[in-house]
């Protein structure tokens, strides 16, 4: 499909030149990477997200199985929907101005958008860096699913660069665009406009 609009203006950030601030990933990992499950990747892994080109538009994303912080199963397959994943970190200064104010749309709006996924993977878990995860994610009470990627694995199998990554795909699980940075509600309420409209 062509997501010209909103996902292309994603692309140049909120004001049209780069996307806002992002905390680049530390190579740190969880000191425990089993303590919250284990993630099981199937298909092809997505370059390294650098510089204004993106080589991963059009290929599919990996598969993958993981579990949420109660255990619970968490899927990403390619099962006709279109799907928004942010790879977030409970350290990062941007994340956490992203994510509460993300929870407060979706949880308002979800229902408008039967064609769309939407996914947190918690990644890059340290608490050395400060704001204690689990304590963190309790307040915020999601509404949608988190996949746990304690040391960065799954971070690394989809090209993330920095915090928040986000990855946009088709229906297909083909994907369309990527973007390390700050969105905002408004650019990613457009963006699940025209992901709902596509079609397999």
């Amino acid at each position: 499909g062509d997501t010209a609009g909103a996902v292309e203006q994603a692309s140049e950030g909120p004001d049209g030149g780069g996307a806002a601030p992002i905390a680049t990933i530390p190579q740190v990992g969880s000191d425990d990477a089993d303590a919250y499950g284990t993630v099981t990747i199937t298909g092809g892994s997505l370059p390294r997200l650098d510089g204004d080109f993106d080589a991963a538009i059009g290929m599919p994303i990996p598969n993958l199985t993981g579990s949420d912080f109660e255990g619970n199963r968490v899927e990403i397959t390619d099962d006709g929907r279109a799907k928004i994943i942010v790879f977030l970190a409970h350290w990062c200064p941007y994340c956490q101005q992203e994510l509460p104010a993300l929870t407060e749309w979706y949880t308002a709006n979800a229902d408008n958008y039967p064609n769309v996924e939407l996914i947190t993977v918690t990644t890059s878990i340290d608490e050395a860096r400060g704001n204690p995860l689990e304590p963190y994610l309790d307040e915020l009470q999601l509404s949608f699913p988190a996949i746990v990627d304690a040391d960065l694995s799954l971070a690394e199998q989809f090209g993330a660069s920095a915090f928040p990554f986000w990855v946009f795909t088709a229906p297909d699980g083909s994907t369309l665009l990527r973007v390390a940075g700050f969105l905002g509600v408004e650019q990613v309420a457009e963006i699940f406009d025209q992901l709902n409209t596509l079609s397999t």
